[in-house]
């Protein structure tokens, strides 16, 4: 009896703990002037500011009341910021006033995902199956029975292939905890919204696009964007790992389903290619042998999808396998694939597939670059 009683106070702490360090997040937002338009948004917020204020004042008891305040106020959130976030992006960072903008939106989405990966997945009792246990969900809504995970994969996978794009109902084998306290689609939204406005940055910093800049170029502009490198590429990974995986440690095996890989919609395949390049990016500025291994994962890994699991998708493959060609070409693939693929035929027949040449033309800088930390 007072091992239950221990637990049911455990269990009030963090939900009571969750709601207390809620208010951080919030204030995240203080002083920005979001879209009026959005209004059904701004109530949204408002009522799940309302709800963490109650739950302040007389206490969390309820675990439903706790999820419905973060859906509500971060559902509305990017609704209510994305006005915002698009009309800066569009304008290059140019205007006064953009820069700042863009780190107060980086602060709130760093602090929202943070929370729930540490203080709502804890409060709602959500963990990682472990071995034989059951996997723990949150108890305040039902849901509609799963689709079978064969069949949803084989309707992402075919309407990958037409181009169209989310599936939120299909959550995946092992779907991350905070993406269960957050409904699948709103974590993706969340992550994907900081992940994709760090690549925005680097490419206005940086001169992306037409007319690439060379490495040495690169090495040198990219200084200033590192800590939004490295922020993109987790956010990216979180999308990509929201229905299950590993992505950013995982390794270059040969997939037949492009689900394999966190491609569930033609927004993971397209911020794999961002995070491949950033990755790139951070290999010229610390010559760090794991950015460079990311790379080659992430950018063979999109090139594989689009080539073979999508074929005849129409999506562009030119710069990622540039950037495949200067990371060491074929040789460096080779290297990857020889570690996962084990069968020499089958690596043989990729690289063939490929068609890459050796190491780029294009010489690596010798100087310029940071050291390694540590």
């Amino acid at each position: 009896m007072a091992s239950h009683v221990a637990a049911a106070d455990d269990a009030d702490a963090l939900r009571n703990k969750a709601v207390t360090e809620f208010a951080a997040v919030i204030a995240t937002l203080d002083g920005v002037e979001l879209d009026a338009s959005e209004g059904d948004a701004l109530k949204k917020m408002k009522r799940g500011a309302a709800l963490r204020g109650v739950m302040a004042a007389k206490g969390c008891d309820k675990p439903e009341t706790l999820e419905t305040m973060a859906r509500e106020w971060v559902g509305g959130m990017l609704v209510a910021t994305y006005a915002l976030e698009k009309a800066a992006s569009s304008r290059r960072f140019v205007q006064q006033g953009d820069r700042e903008l863009v780190s107060t939106l980086n602060k709130c989405y760093d602090a929202t995902s943070t929370w729930a990966e540490t203080h709502l997945v804890a409060a709602l009792g959500l963990t990682k199956k472990t071995n034989d246990e059951e996997e723990q969900r949150p108890s305040c809504e039902a849901r509609p029975d799963p689709v079978p995970e064969a069949e949803a994969r084989r309707l992402v996978n075919e309407a990958l292939r037409r181009g169209t794009a989310q599936f939120e109902d299909y959550a995946g084998d092992d779907p991350a905890p905070a993406a269960l306290a957050l409904q699948t689609d709103t974590w993706e939204a969340l992550n994907w919204r900081r992940g994709a406005l760090a690549y925005y940055v680097t490419a206005t910093v940086c001169g992306l696009g037409k007319g690439n800049p060379s490495s040495d170029e690169l090495s040198k502009s990219a200084v200033a964007v590192r800590d939004e490198l490295e922020a993109g590429i987790a956010a990216i990974g979180r999308v990509l790992d929201a229905r299950g995986g590993d992505s950013l440690h995982s390794d270059l095996k040969p997939a037949t389903q492009a689900t394999d890989y966190g491609v569930w919609s033609t927004t993971h395949l397209l911020g794999m290619a961002y995070a491949g390049e950033q990755a790139y990016i951070l290999w010229l500025l610390d010559d760090s042998e794991d950015w460079r291994r990311l790379a080659l994962v992430l950018l063979h890994r999109y090139v594989y999808v689009v080539e073979v699991l999508m074929v005849g998708c129409g999506w562009s493959v030119k710069r990622p396998k540039e950037l495949l060609g200067l990371l060491g070409g074929r040789k460096a693939v080779e290297s990857c694939l020889a570690k996962e693929w084990g069968a020499d035929e089958a690596i043989a027949k990729e690289l063939k597939r490929l068609g890459l040449g050796d190491a780029s033309s294009e010489k690596k800088p010798s100087g310029g670059r940071r050291k390694k930390k540590g």
